[in-house]
């Protein structure tokens, strides 16, 4: 058993906040608490819109759990739908320009986040705002890995790890693949054998067959095709693989929706390595067209 950091952006973007009685943003969120360590949200924020005077404005910003805002949003209903501060809160940031915090997570359920903008200079306001969450969880003999655009990438994580974490042995099979991560593969070929598996040349669209060039210069034998290869796999030194439904691309690994397993069991492993024994032998070497 082991650990694994994830991490992703709940939300990175501006808000244009009104003034007077309306001058509230409010931003909420449901977070799973289950399985995590560790498990905290950052939130940084900054005012970008000036003043009249030429100075920078300030807000107020406040973090609520779900019953601090239940209790929040009641107490504004009672008082003839006027919002007012709230009482009990998770951080309160004070009148600033700007702002950062982490909270530690301790239990599941949604976070609300409120910019208000009732007291300061009576202008509206611009506000940048990001909202981060990260967290650890334990890896056994399988796990799963995901690429939902643009906050979850720890598909991406992971098969860039297993490359470059690698002592002594690479196999993959990956249809098609692109600079992005072939130059991941070819520095870590300077101290560890690789065999990749991918389809010919042709197979390729134009902005890849470079990519496919160079693992073909710089891995000659090691590199074979076979058209007929759907498999995504990844199996770092015998000991552990990623199967995916992802191609090593950036559309792959960053834009297409995405998952994978992790796999380190003994039996899978040797099940997954006679498989890749296989595919090898009925694959072809990539031919060199003579000078």
């Amino acid at each position: 058993m082991g650990s694994r950091k994830q991490f992703r952006i709940l939300y990175d973007g501006m808000l244009d906040i009104p003034t007077s009685l309306n001058g509230i943003s409010v931003l909420s969120y449901d977070l799973d608490h289950l399985g995590k360590t560790n498990h905290k949200i950052s939130v940084s924020f900054t005012v970008l819109h000036i003043n009249q005077s030429n100075t920078v404005d300030d807000i107020r910003l406040y973090v609520l759990s779900r019953d601090q805002f239940v209790t929040w949003a009641l107490n504004c209903l009672r008082n003839n739908n006027a919002y007012l501060c709230p009482v009990q809160y998770s951080h309160y940031s004070g009148q600033v320009p700007s702002g950062q915090v982490t909270l530690q997570v301790h239990s599941g359920g949604s976070l609300h986040f409120l910019l208000d903008n009732r007291y300061s200079t009576f202008s509206s306001k611009r506000v940048a705002i990001r909202i981060d969450e990260e967290w650890e969880e334990q890896t056994g003999q399988l796990d799963l890995v995901t690429t939902i655009p643009p906050h979850d990438r720890s598909l991406e994580d992971e098969a860039k790890r297993m490359i470059c974490n690698c002592n002594h042995t690479l196999k993959i099979i990956s249809p098609y693949a692109d600079m992005s991560f072939v130059k991941d593969i070819l520095e870590k070929s300077k101290s560890a054998n690789i065999q990749i598996i991918t389809r010919a040349r042709d197979e390729f669209t134009s902005d890849k067959r470079q990519a496919f060039g160079f693992i073909k210069d710089n891995l000659k034998d090691n590199h074979r095709i076979n058209n007929f290869v759907h498999s995504r796999i990844i199996i770092r030194d015998n000991e552990e693989a990623l199967i995916s439904s992802a191609d090593l691309t950036q559309d792959g690994l960053m834009k297409q929706y995405n998952t994978g397993a992790i796999i380190s069991d003994a039996n899978v492993m040797r099940k997954l390595l006679k498989y890749f024994d296989e595919v090898w032998h009925q694959s072809t070497t990539v031919q060199t067209k003579a000078k």
